[in-house]
C-alpha cells in the first residue's frame, strides 16, 4: 500500500470511531477528537546491511481534552474501539499520552498517541 492509501486508510477508520474526526494530514485549526496519522519513516526489517523488506512506522494523534481526567476518561472509554479500527491496518506496538504543539501554534494539546507498522 503507498504513504498516500495508508493515510487515508487509517483517516477513514478514525472517523468511523464516535466522536472521532479522522484527516489525513493535521488540520491547520485542531479541535478536540480530530485524528491524523504521520508517516515516521521506514526500518529495515530483516537486519541487511542492504534491507530489501522495510517497515513503514505510523503515529496516529488524537486530540484530547484539556482537562487530564476527561482526557483519561476518554481514552478509557474508547482506545479499544481506536485499536480495534486501526489494526487491520497498523500493526500496534503502543499508545500512550502525547502534548502536541502544531505547527505555528504556541499552544500545546493533549493527545493520545497509537503508534503502528506497516509493511
Amino acid at each position: 500500500m503507498t504513504l498516500a492509501a495508508t493515510r487515508q486508510a487509517i483517516s477513514e477508520a478514525l472517523t468511523s470511531v464516535a466522536g472521532v474526526t479522522g484527516y489525513e494530514r493535521a488540520p491547520r485549526s485542531v479541535k478536540v477528537f480530530d485524528a491524523w496519522p504521520m508517516w515516521e519513516g521506514a526500518t529495515s526489517q530483516d537486519g541487511r546491511r542492504y534491507a530489501v523488506a522495510f517497515a513503514d512506522t505510523w503515529r496516529v494523534y488524537v486530540v484530547l481534552p484539556g482537562d487530564l481526567d476527561a482526557a483519561d476518561e476518554w481514552i478509557s472509554t474508547k482506545v479499544d474501539a481506536l485499536l480495534e479500527v486501526l489494526s487491520p491496518i497498523l500493526a500496534i506496538t503502543a499508545y500512550a499520552p502525547a502534548r502536541l504543539t502544531l505547527d505555528g501554534s504556541t499552544a500545546a494539546h493533549n493527545a493520545l498517541m497509537i503508534s503502528g507498522e506497516t509493511e
